[in-house]
């Protein structure tokens, strides 16, 4: 977010800033892309929290969508590209949990509950993707 917000006030540091957390946190596993929630390398098994939403592979939603916002901010069109894929996809996913694990699938001991009414499954989720799709950089590119 800060990246998102960086970018109307010094285009560069905000640069900056997002080739240093890309480079420690943007993983292309093939099947899968997005930002991991620990450096690479330290938390590709560890576990999310609830305000991490769950990972894959160390991929966290709410870091991927974050990251996403500071993609679209310093359009970095092949991360954007990736991840924009991946959410069209997500609904099902999501929909397919939730309905097959049954209706009370949760995760981080019941603190969320996974619900297809949100597109990533959980409102903390959707709230970071649509701030994320919805910033609008003044800056110049």
């Amino acid at each position: 977010m800060q990246v998102c917000l960086l970018t109307q006030i010094d285009l560069a540091a905000a640069r900056k800033l997002y080739d240093t957390y890309a480079n420690y946190h943007w993983a292309d596993y093939g099947v899968v892309a997005g930002f991991t929630e620990w450096p690479k390398g330290r938390g590709l098994f560890m576990t999310g929290d609830i305000d991490s939403g769950p990972l894959f592979l160390g991929i966290g939603m709410t870091a991927t969508g974050v990251g996403l916002g500071a993609a679209v901010s310093l359009a970095d069109d092949a991360k954007i590209a990736r991840l924009a894929t991946q959410l069209e996809k997500l609904p099902k996913l999501v929909k397919s949990l939730s309905t097959s694990q049954s209706q009370s699938f949760s995760l981080f001991d019941g603190a969320v509950a996974l619900n297809p009414f949100y597109l990533t499954g959980f409102l903390y989720g959707d709230a970071v993707l649509f701030y994320s799709l919805s910033c609008s950089p003044k800056a110049q590119h």
